[in-house]
């Protein structure tokens, strides 16, 4: 019985890791259990398949059993994360190309570099579905009440992050908001109440060419003489709105060096995908919850941006050297994380030369269009 139920979980190991790996599917409960009676030998006397899937039988032999087996195998609840299928190989070269470009870059400015990383992230006036304690009662059932319009507007947060902590306090942090979403007279309030945080009001919230270049000038205003004292580099990634000749034309006139994460690369190459929003938007969703219950239910706007505005200044006033470094764009590669390492299937950090990356290779950086 020991032999036969090793040899059902080995199977059941087996066709996880396929379904993870190949199929982009993490089984539920359902099709583990139905996989795993599936395993058991066909020729197996009554008796013997009976004691086999016993442990299947009932609803919590079956969380126990289930429970057991991911702890044997390192096995977890979870979700998979959504990516471009780009083959290994593919994702390697586009990753050495950035490489060679950022060291090129870092290995000949006389002045100290100065990376930037800039990108967009959409937050919404209500969080609904927050995991939290949720009591039964026998004559009502509980509910989070909210307009559908609060459901479904959106702001888009325009992050800048540095792996310099004495520029970081000094970089632009932008809520992108239309007409109907902040009113004129929030505007005047947010800046009194929170003027490190830069609240704009357009017809759209989203970014645009004509936004991006808007942002481009606040973002040297701030920086002031830095841009004589230090050689600037702007990390950005390939979204339409990022990509225009009036953009490229402003950030040359300026002296921004323009340097982009591959398509469909941001979520391992790129700062504030790999080490940032994730938490940000934690603490901005549990900032709000807070907010939300001290109102009674009833969150103001007001109420609502001071809960964002906590979350940008945790995200401000922590260093972000880490993310750079971990994403292997500082520091020719050395430290790169082991997570990204496995990502790539790499076993060491390569070594990549700091030259003028060829035509050949620049075609790995920028979309086939």
């Amino acid at each position: 019985m020991v032999a036969l139920r090793f040899i059902v979980e080995l199977q059941l190991l087996s066709w996880v890791q396929f379904q993870n790996y190949e199929c982009g599917v993490a089984p539920s409960r359902k099709m583990l259990l139905d996989h795993a009676q599936s395993c058991a030998p066909k020729d197996l006397p009554p008796s013997l398949t009976a004691r086999l899937l016993r442990p299947f039988k009932t609803a919590r032999s079956q969380r126990k059993a289930l429970a057991a087996f991911r702890m044997k195998h390192r096995c977890k609840l979870g979700k998979l994360r959504s990516e471009a299928p780009i083959p290994l190989a593919e994702k390697q070269d586009k990753a050495l190309a950035f490489y060679q470009w950022c060291n090129y870059w870092q290995a000949n400015t006389e002045r100290e570099p100065l990376l930037i990383n800039m990108d967009e992230s959409s937050l919404a006036f209500h969080w609904s579905g927050l995991a939290g304690t949720v009591a039964e009662a026998a004559v009502s059932v509980a509910t989070d009440k909210a307009k559908l319009s609060s459901r479904r507007a959106r702001v888009t947060y325009l992050c800048c992050i540095t792996h310099d902590s004495t520029v970081q306090p000094l970089l632009p942090q932008v809520l992108l908001g239309n007409s109907r979403s902040f009113p004129l007279e929030f505007v005047k309030q947010a800046a009194e109440v929170e003027p490190g945080i830069t609240v704009w009001r357009e017809k759209s919230a989203w970014n645009s060419h004509r936004l991006m270049r808007k942002f481009l000038r606040l973002l040297c205003a701030r920086l002031g003489d830095l841009l004589k004292t230090r050689s600037v580099g702007l990390l950005l990634d390939f979204a339409p709105c990022h990509v225009h000749d009036s953009i490229f034309e402003l950030a040359r006139s300026a002296g921004l060096r323009l340097l982009f994460v591959p398509p469909g690369m941001t979520p391992l190459l790129q700062p504030c995908d790999t080490h940032c929003f994730a938490a940000f938007k934690n603490n901005a969703q549990e900032n709000w919850r807070v907010k939300k219950s001290e109102a009674g239910g009833h969150p103001t706007l007001l109420m609502w941006f001071q809960a964002v505005a906590a979350a940008v200044h945790d995200l401000v006033h922590r260093s972000c050297a880490r993310a750079f470094e971990s994403d292997g764009i500082l520091q020719q590669q050395r430290n790169m994380s082991s997570h990204l390492l496995k990502q790539l299937h790499w076993s060491t950090a390569p070594q990549v030369p700091p030259v003028w990356p060829s035509e050949e290779v620049a075609t790995l950086l920028f979309p086939r269009n």
